[in-house]
């Protein structure tokens, strides 16, 4: 043979000894696992030491069986793959697959195969990489993903200037901005102007520091509303120790504060009810012999005296300072109102006395009542405090600049529900003729602007209550809330916030709705509506004059307050009564037992030392349970006239009241007894 074809046979020799040396080294070598199967059966006829760290098979216990004598398949669907493609193209690349190792460990393994023709037999040479860890943090990783997406915190990731990589669904619903808008925006989207720079700098050099900062945020939302979170930045460390991002997992507590704040403001509510509970008794107590003495007065000098006016002046301000406590107890204890048929004018116009004493000559009050306005049937108080609550608005919103108040009342028609109906423009142009005309002429889209419909009402005809102002105006972002309980934009000291919730659910219960037009630097426009009340006459509404009630029976007169039994006897004895009175309970308890028979009736008062008026009466009803008892108090949380019925009381009355209606009560009493005694 020519010595060159030998060197060529002996260098092609030398290249085949080096690539078997360099496979020989590869699938010794190799980490992943290399196994050599005859294509026939399936049978090992070698496999590496990757195998043997994967399976945990040993050379000796796999060469000479097969995949399937070894069981190291967990899912046959995946061995029929690896089959059929082999079969079909002669290679597999990326078969992902579980295996079970010896020890009965579950393994996925990345495999790619061929099939190779080796000394005249078909083989399948396999490398199957392990890629458990990676699938196993794959998997974590979309639990932890998913744990997010689900999270009912709002998460946020940033890079390490700020800007937006991540938010999960929670964000997206409750700033308003979309997963989209939010990527690559920097946390200032949210701002709110509510914190200073002091604060952000705080926060920024805890967390560039790698350490976690906490506290609360107040933020905007998309839509412009403000809201708190209670949030968490902690910063995120890469394996060199150097920050690579920043999350933040924060909780809306908004609904929380609110609820808090209500409470607090309920408990103060609740204070301020037990005081004003004691002062009223106290101040009612006062005020009983004034009303008194000033009746029986005004009963004894003639209409033509010139003391009778200051008289009427004297018992109409009684009356006002005790519908005033009225007023604070109603809206401190929340008690049940009485409607009545009344003409808003009268309470107007005393209401109108009242504030006009209590505000600044920088503030002009004009006002235009109608006289002739027919009767609604309302509580008089909570119509007061309206009147009052709307009014003290007002004063607030040009306590420091001044202005002009203006109080409307006339009787409208309402045309039903829709929001263009034409007259409602017309009444707030005829109730509030200056502020409307300045906003119809000057800018004509306030109405638009602040969606001011029609009042929700059927049609009919209305009483319209207006009260209106050339103060600082509300902004149309917060309009909608300002009927809200407890919102208030007053400053500290000025309002609980309570004032407009509660003229909501007056005029509510009274079957009327109320109205806002307001335009930022030119004023507010409060319309209220009650319906007028059908078939009413003049005899019915409260405060017509009535003419005393006499009687003969013999009634004793239980009261700790002397000055009180001196006003009040002479009163009962006035009306015919013989009266007996007591200021201590003990003696008139002795004095009733000694002879229960020579008394008709007891009227004592309810918060008396040592025994209460409830007390007192249920020990003489022990005595004589047909005796009636009328009892008097000062202040109604001490006993509700259901309480005093259940114990066999007849009648409750509130203190302080007129001779009439001391006269009615004791008549419908003792007539009521004698007719079931009969």
């Amino acid at each position: 043979m020519p010595k060159k074809i030998q060197r060529k046979l002996k260098k092609a020799h030398y290249e085949l000894q080096k690539s078997e040396e360099k496979f020989r080294l590869a699938f010794l070598t190799s980490p992943d696992a290399i196994n050599i199967n005859r294509l026939e059966d399936g049978i090992y006829l070698d496999i590496n030491e990757g195998f043997t760290n994967l399976m945990g098979y040993t050379r000796e216990e796999t060469v000479g069986r097969s995949s399937i004598e070894l069981q190291i398949w967990n899912n046959t669907e995946d061995r029929a793959i690896l089959r059929k493609e082999l079969e079909e193209k002669g290679f597999v690349e990326n078969l992902e697959a579980k295996f079970r190792a010896k020890n009965g460990e579950i393994k996925i393994g990345l495999m790619s195969a061929r099939i190779l023709n080796l000394n005249d037999e078909n083989i399948i040479l396999s490398i199957t990489r392990d890629v458990t860890e990676r699938e196993m943090a794959k998997k974590a990783l979309e639990r932890l993903l998913t744990a997010i997406e689900h999270s009912a915190e709002t998460i946020v990731i940033t890079d390490i200037n700020g800007n937006i990589e991540y938010v999960n669904p929670v964000f997206e619903k409750l700033t308003g901005y979309s997963r989209e808008e939010a990527m690559g925006q920097n946390p200032k989207i949210l701002k709110s102007g509510q914190h200073d720079r002091i604060f952000y700098r705080d926060m920024w050099q805890t967390i560039l520091s790698g350490k976690t900062w906490q506290g609360r945020i107040i933020n905007r939302k998309k839509d412009g509303t403000l809201f708190t979170e209670e949030a968490t930045i902690s910063p995120v460390f890469e394996n060199n120790g150097a920050i690579s991002n920043f999350v933040a997992v924060k909780r809306d507590i908004t609904e929380e504060l609110r609820m808090a704040e209500q409470y607090q403001q309920s408990q103060k509510m609740e204070s301020i009810g037990t005081l004003a509970g004691g002062i009223a008794h106290d101040f009612n107590n006062i005020l009983f012999p004034i009303m008194g003495h000033t009746e029986m007065l005004m009963d004894d000098i003639p209409q033509e005296n010139p003391l009778r006016e200051s008289l009427d002046q004297i018992f109409s301000a009684s009356i006002r300072a005790r519908d005033l406590v009225k007023q604070i107890l109603t809206f401190s204890r929340q008690e049940s109102s009485e409607a009545k048929l009344i003409k808003i004018q009268h309470i107007a116009k005393e209401a109108l006395k009242l504030i006009r004493s209590s505000i600044p000559a920088t503030i002009e009050i004009k006002h235009n009542i109608n006289s002739d306005c027919r009767a609604v049937k309302a509580d008089p108080t909570q119509i007061h405090q309206i009147i009052m609550n709307l009014t003290t608005n007002a004063f607030h919103a040009m306590e420091e600049t001044g202005g002009e108040m203006t109080v409307t009342l006339s009787e409208v028609q309402l045309h039903g529900f829709k929001s263009d109906t034409p007259h409602l423009q017309n009444d707030f142009k005829s109730n509030s003729p200056d502020l409307l005309h300045d906003f119809k002429t000057d800018t004509p889209e306030i109405l638009h602007g602040f969606n001011i419909n029609a009042p929700a009402l059927p049609p009919g005809q209305y009483v319209c209550l207006t009260v209106s102002d050339t103060g600082e105006g509300i902004p149309e972002e917060i309009i909608t809330k300002i009927f809200d309980p407890f919102f208030t934009t007053k400053k500290e000291g000025k309002g609980t916030g309570m004032g407009l919730s509660v003229v909501h659910g007056i005029v509510k219960n009274a079957g009327g709705d109320i109205q806002v037009v307001s335009k930022p630097g030119k004023g507010t426009v409060f319309s209220i509506y009650l319906p007028i009340a059908e078939n009413f006459s003049d005899t019915k509404i409260e405060n017509s004059k009535k003419t005393l009630r006499y009687g003969t029976e013999k009634i004793l007169l239980l009261d700790d307050e002397e000055s009180i039994i001196k006003m009040e006897k002479p009163i009962l004895e006035k009306m015919g009564y013989q009266v007996t009175s007591h200021t201590s309970v003990f003696e008139a308890l002795d004095d009733f037992r000694s002879d229960s028979k020579k008394f008709d009736l007891i009227i004592t008062d309810m918060a008396m030392p040592k025994l209460s008026g409830k007390q007192l009466a249920i020990e003489m009803l022990k005595i004589r349970p047909d005796i009636p008892i009328l009892i008097c108090t000062g202040f109604s949380d001490n006993i509700s006239e259901d309480d005093a019925l259940s114990i066999g009381i007849k009648a409750f009355l509130m203190k302080p009241f007129s001779m009439n209606e001391l006269s009615e009560k004791i008549r419908d009493i003792l007539d009521r007894s004698d007719i079931l005694d009969s």
